[in-house]
């Protein structure tokens, strides 16, 4: 009979131990996060008259002074950062697209499951041959790369187009940031 009661109270102990993950990673994501890198890579394509047009895409980040505030399920993100863009037509050409975001704002509400961060919208925005990838309807999902007490990295990938006249830009935009909690 004791031998019965040891196969129901392993069980029980087994998931007691374990907890809930997600609980833990929420409670060391509350707070305020510093960014500190951000890269991407990603396409650009133009299509117009049924041709299309494709470009690569590279961005990295240069001055920030950026920050998102984390809050039971809500966050603000405030501050300003630069990026340089580089596209690279067909032809090997390149165009170094550098922005500056001064006074970039936000808000939303996010819910963290697993390693999945899903929030309101994107907490950076990034404007790419024309096309804001920060004016994205609708969630937005990022993998959390690594959460620890002191770092935050995580990854994304943002798609959008743009009818311009006869053409559609299409941006597609894998991102990675690199965050420090304050």
């Amino acid at each position: 009979m004791k031998i019965i009661h040891i196969f129901f109270v392993l069980p029980v102990l087994f998931l007691i131990a374990c907890g809930d993950s997600s609980s833990d990673s929420n409670e060391i994501l509350v707070g305020s996060w510093d960014l500190v890198q951000l890269n991407g890579d990603g396409t650009a394509s133009t299509t117009k008259g049924g041709s299309t047009t494709e470009m690569d895409i590279a961005v990295t980040s240069g001055e920030v002074e950026y920050v998102i505030n984390f809050t039971e399920g809500s966050y603000v993100t405030a501050g300003s950062y630069s990026v340089t863009n580089e596209t690279i037509d067909a032809n090997g050409g390149k165009v170094f697209e550098p922005l500056m975001y001064t006074n970039a704002s936000g808000s939303g509400t996010y819910k963290l499951e697993d390693n999945i961060l899903t929030a309101g919208g994107p907490f950076i925005g990034v404007q790419i041959v024309g096309v804001n990838l920060g004016l994205m309807a609708g969630e937005q999902e990022s993998t959390i790369e690594s959460l620890t007490a002191e770092e935050l990295t995580l990854s994304n990938t943002q798609e959008k187009s743009l009818i311009q006249g006869d053409s559609t830009i299409t941006v597609v935009l894998n991102m990675r940031s690199v965050w420090t909690k304050r």
